[in-house]
């Protein structure tokens, strides 16, 4: 699968911790890919190996008809096993330099960042676009640092320039007009497709109100 950056536009990432079960997590992909969410990560922290398996090749296989790019959250075994399109770091896993150098230059690769003190030692070269955040405050993530904040964001934006950023943290449908005049390719999103009554509905709404701004 080529690396469109059309799909940052709308960012699911399924929290194992918001969804709960597989049942819950394989129920909103379903919903949110029928919707029109462009692009899903799968984060699964703490749970095994195998489970995380079982659960990474059932979506995998949901995708498999539809350009809609799976990316795993730190886990290359993973990535690798599902061929997952490509595999999301943060700034305490395994160095973006080392992850390009096993997962190849055809997977998509992304790294959390969430000041602009980290960019400082930002290894462009080796990824593919940035997730910042969180931008305003969020329950989705328990070791979630302080909200940077819409300035902030505007500010890294230009500092990475052309490389695409994804805003992440506490957004909802509320933020979007302000969050595009920042300059971002796309909103990653949990809380306000993991937790709302009718995930499907609510992915609806998100990618409708992105692309009318567009």
């Amino acid at each position: 699968m080529q690396k469109n950056t059309d799909a940052l536009q709308c960012y699911l990432v399924l929290d194992a911790t918001v969804c709960g079960s597989e049942k819950n997590m394989l129920a909103i992909a379903c919903a949110a890919v029928d919707a029109g969410i462009t692009m899903i990560q799968l984060r699964m922290k703490n749970w095994s190996a195998q489970r995380c398996m079982a659960l990474a090749r059932q979506v995998k296989h949901l995708l498999s008809d539809r350009s809609i790019p799976l990316i795993i959250n730190d886990d290359i075994e993973i990535a690798l096993a599902v061929d997952a399109a490509g595999i999301h770091v943060g700034q305490q896993d395994l160095p973006p330099q080392k992850v390009r150098a096993l997962v190849g230059s055809e997977k998509w690769l992304g790294l959390s960042i969430s000041s602009e003190k980290e960019l400082m030692h930002l290894p462009a070269h080796y990824i593919d676009y940035l997730g910042v955040g969180p931008i305003f405050q969020t329950a989705s993530k328990k070791d979630a640092v302080s909200p940077i904040g819409l300035t902030t964001l505007e500010h890294i934006v230009k500092l990475v320039y052309p490389m695409p950023v994804v805003a992440i943290g506490g957004i909802n449908r509320a933020h979007i007009q302000t969050l595009r005049k920042t300059g971002i390719r796309g909103i990653a999103v949990i809380a306000a497709i993991c937790c709302h009554p009718n995930p499907g509905e609510a992915t609806r709404q998100l990618v409708r109100d992105w692309r009318m701004l567009s």
